[in-house]
């Protein structure tokens, strides 16, 4: 289990803390539903600092160390809220 918790630690916490909150809206919908969610999501998540960084740190640095933005879980939570509604 630890190394779960180590590889959620290395990605972006706004990724790990929407892919969470889909995980649970999307419990009881419908695979339609889901896919138009999970669309929506990807198109959201594509448009913030953390998907150009992790691109840049991956693939074209090739450094493997993103700054994310936001830093922690917390703050992304709090972003993400703001954001969306999605509290």
């Amino acid at each position: 289990m630890r190394g779960v918790f180590a590889r959620l630690s290395e990605r972006s916490p706004l990724a790990v803390v929407t892919t969470l909150k889909c995980l649970r809206s999307d419990e009881h919908k419908d695979l339609a539903e889901v896919y138009a969610s999970d669309l929506t999501v990807a198109r959201f998540l594509m448009t913030q600092h953390d998907f150009r960084e992790g691109v840049r740190a991956r693939l074209i640095d090739k450094d493997d160390r993103p700054h994310w933005d936001p830093e922690s879980f917390e703050q992304a939570n709090k972003l993400l809220d703001s954001q969306t509604g999605m509290g």
